[in-house]
């Protein structure tokens, strides 16, 4: 892996995603606590609205670019359900995207973005340990979704959302300013 230049344009789509996602989730009213919690879509639509922002953040499960070609990014898999092949790929993410080529950074894990972006010094430490807990939380999510109650969900969505998108903002401003730079 060497380092290369950022492709803007992957940082537009992924904040492109961040931000409706961030926005909708206040659109849910959350400061009601009592209703938010007795209604069950409420509940469902954050915790979706909440994983599709972290997964911009860190993730590769978006959809892919229009038009995407294979060589461009993209690749064939398998179907989980019907083990028929589809297209799929180009989904990297902010972080991931600006480590791997910036700086030839391998990311493998999503806490490594975050520590990755803290050794480069694009985030600070703190930013960085709560990016640490927002991929926790994303990989709870995604994996161990059974245990994340509804209350644990309002409170995050609640407390800690602005921070997904301030991190993503950071991302952006970031990449900006280096775009021209060289690596190192």
């Amino acid at each position: 892996m060497s380092p290369g230049d950022i492709d803007s344009k992957v940082v537009a789509q992924r904040v492109f995603w961040i931000s409706p996602m961030v926005d909708s989730l206040k659109d849910l009213q959350l400061e009601e606590k009592v209703s938010f919690l007795a209604d069950r879509h409420k509940v469902a639509a954050a915790e979706s609205y909440l994983r599709r922002a972290s997964e911009a953040l860190f993730g590769r499960n978006l959809p892919r670019k229009p038009g995407l070609q294979v060589g461009q990014g993209a690749r064939y898999e398998r179907n989980f359900l019907s083990g028929k092949p589809r297209l799929t790929g180009g989904e990297l993410h902010i972080g991931r995207h600006i480590l791997a080529k910036r700086f030839a950074y391998p990311a493998t894990e999503y806490k490594d973005i975050a520590k990755g972006l803290s050794d480069k010094g694009i985030l600070v430490e703190k930013e960085a340990e709560s990016m640490r807990k927002m991929a926790g939380y994303r990989n709870r999510m995604v994996h161990f979704y059974h245990e994340i109650t509804p209350e644990e969900l309002h409170e995050i969505c609640l407390y800690h959302v602005n921070e997904i998108q301030f991190l993503a903002d950071k991302l952006v401003q970031w990449e900006k300013e280096h775009q021209d730079r060289a690596t190192n």
